[in-house]
């Protein structure tokens, strides 16, 4: 049997990725026993309890959260270990004792995407997608963004509602080298930006904000931050003429 680096870089090779897949040996001594695990991992209940570490996944329903309504709630043991990560928080006996920690799957194999969903419940495998989580980690921004968003808490989850999600496919590309002079331009600008970045991020108020602000942007535009913009703006600009053209010749 072919590696999975001979097999994953195949042109439309019938195993599809193989540097990520599961496969059982031909010296195997029990291939049913490995394949029946192999189909649990895939299943829902296989997802959640062995992709939290890798994954995401909320973990074993019962233990550290509940299915209330349609809708995922953390128990007190899920807010722990889950949200505010205690990993050394002590299992319940009749979950096995030991750590957390102790108890994650060691596989290192993450067995769905990150916006993978439970077909038999519609509930997102991984938990930083649901509602409660959101809720619980909320911040000041995150909390304005949400404000300004219909209420909305999982941005990736409004901007799927929305439609404002655009695959970008990977075409090959390669940007025109800046000139030496223009190199040294950007290297003086980036310079700039990043020592006003850090002053403005601890500004008294908004005065010295605005003030720091128009020095960076004065200080940019004599080194000639202009030239540098309109570079990488036509660089652009040929980038996404070469996504244009492959989208319309792939539709």
């Amino acid at each position: 049997m072919e590696g999975p680096e001979e097999a994953g870089t195949r042109g439309n090779s019938p195993l599809g990725d193989a540097s990520y897949a599961v496969m059982v040996g031909s010296k195997a001594k029990d291939p049913q026993r490995m394949v029946d695990f192999v189909d649990w991992l895939y299943s829902p209940e296989g997802v959640m309890m062995s992709t939290s570490q890798t994954g995401g996944a909320g973990g074993p329903e019962g233990l550290t959260w509940e299915n209330q309504d349609g809708k995922p709630v953390f128990t007190e043991f899920g807010r722990k270990v889950l949200v505010e990560k205690q990993l050394d928080t002590a299992v319940p006996e009749e979950w096995g004792t030991g750590s957390w920690k102790d108890g994650l799957s060691a596989l290192n194999y993450p067995a769905m995407g990150i916006t993978d969903v439970d077909p038999e419940t519609g509930i997102d495998y991984n938990f930083s997608r649901w509602d409660e989580y959101a809720k619980l980690t909320e911040t000041a921004l995150s909390r304005d963004w949400s404000e300004h968003n219909e209420g909305a808490r999982v941005p990736i989850k409004y901007f799927e509602e929305k439609g404002l999600i655009n695959v970008f496919p990977a075409v090959y590309f390669v940007n025109e080298d800046y000139s030496l002079d223009l190199s040294a331009v950007k290297e003086q600008c980036k310079q700039i930006i990043v020592q006003y970045s850090w002053q403005m991020v601890f500004a008294r108020d908004e005065a010295e904000f605005d003030r720091l602000l128009k020095e960076m942007q004065d200080t940019a535009m004599g080194l000639g931050y202009e030239q540098v913009f309109e570079f990488d703006k036509a660089n652009t600009e040929r980038r996404f003429e070469v996504v244009r053209q492959y989208k319309a010749d792939n539709p």
